[in-house]
Parts: structure tokens; sequence; C-alpha cells
């Protein structure tokens, strides 16, 4: 199903559980002022499509800038980054402020080895997009040795049920953990610091 098609099966199927009923009469109310808030907060805010900042490479203890991986090149650890435009950078201006770097560096000083930065994350995706992003990582080679996923805010403006979001992310996490990699998730970011976001749907 479309999703045109989708949202008006949605609406019809709710307005006829919803008929006759004064609390439903609310509710639905509820739910259309709701509609309305994330549609404004999404014009409001708009989309960013500046690239962000190149980050895949290999990092090391020190080092002024990551080692362009090749075939054949060396690592100890595979950190793979999954998710939104939160986990690719967006937004950055340079390299040093993307969270897979900051986690790359981080382990490359903690441990003293050499780690790989892969990032799988697109800007916009929401945790339908997980699926895909897992299948690509899938083809382009072994499964990393670790993986973090930065997902939820897109979900949230586009009103998707927590149920089926949190569902999505765990059939992420279960596909990841089953060959062995190490997972951490970053969910919905703190909405409450975004004014462009309306009250109540902030909260």
């Amino acid at each position: 199903m479309t999703a045109s098609g989708w949202r008006t099966a949605a609406k019809a199927s709710a307005a006829t559980v919803l008929a006759g009923s004064g609390a439903g009469t609310a509710s639905w109310a509820a739910y259309r002022h709701l509609m309305g808030q994330a549609a404004a907060a999404r014009g409001v805010i708009g989309r960013n499509i500046a690239k962000p900042p190149e980050a895949d490479g290999v990092y090391t203890a020190g080092c002024a800038a990551p080692e362009r991986w090749r075939m054949g090149s060396s690592a100890d650890i595979h950190l793979m980054i999954f998710g939104d435009s939160t986990a690719a950078g967006v937004g950055c201006t340079v390299a040093d402020e993307v969270p897979g770097v900051l986690l790359a560096r981080g382990l490359a000083e903690e441990t003293g080895q050499r780690i790989r930065l892969s990032t799988k994350a697109i800007a916009g995706a929401t945790s339908k997009g997980l699926e895909g992003q897992v299948d690509a990582m899938f083809v382009a080679g072994p499964p990393p040795d670790a993986a973090v996923i930065f997902i939820g805010a897109n979900d949230v403006t586009k009103k998707f049920s927590i149920p089926a979001s949190a569902a999505r992310l765990g059939d992420a996490v279960e596909r990841l953990t089953a060959k062995g990699c190490v997972v951490a998730v970053g969910t919905c970011p703190d909405l409450g610091v975004v004014t462009a976001i309306p009250q109540p749907l902030r909260t």
C-alpha cells in the first residue's frame, strides 16, 4: 500500500472506531492536532541537504586524520554507524564533530588499536529504513565488530507508533547481534530543546 493509501485507510478506520463517542471525538481532535503540529514542524525545520563531512576511514590514537580504507588495509575493530542525519553528521562543519568520528577516536585512544569507521546512516531515515541499511551492510561485506544506531527523531515527526518503531529497531539489533556484532542504540533525541516543534508534540 502506498503512503497516501495507508494514511487514508488509517484515518477511515480511526473515524469508524471513534464515531459516536464524545471521548472518541476528543481523541480524534487531539490526533489531528498533533498531525498538524508535526507537519508544521517539518516545514519550519526543513531538510538540511548539505553533505556531512567525510568521516570514514581508519583511526589510530593521536592521528590528525584517518587513513583511507582500501582493499588490504588492516583494522583491529570495525565500527559501523546506522541511522538518520544525527548519525550521519548532518549539520557538522568539520569531521571531528561527527558522532562516528568522536566514537572512533575515543575507541582508538582507549584501546590503542586501529579503528575502522564505516557509516551507513542516511539523512531523513526512520526506523523503517534500518532494514535497508543493514541489508546494504551485509551486501558490502562481513558485519562489523561494533555498531551504533541513532534513530527516532524522524519517527516522531512522521507520527509512527512507538511499538512499531521499537519493533523495527529491535529487528535491526537482533540481525546485527546474531552475527556477533556488539550494538549500542541512541533513540529519539531530546526534542524539548527544538523550539520549532510546538507543545504538546515536543514533550
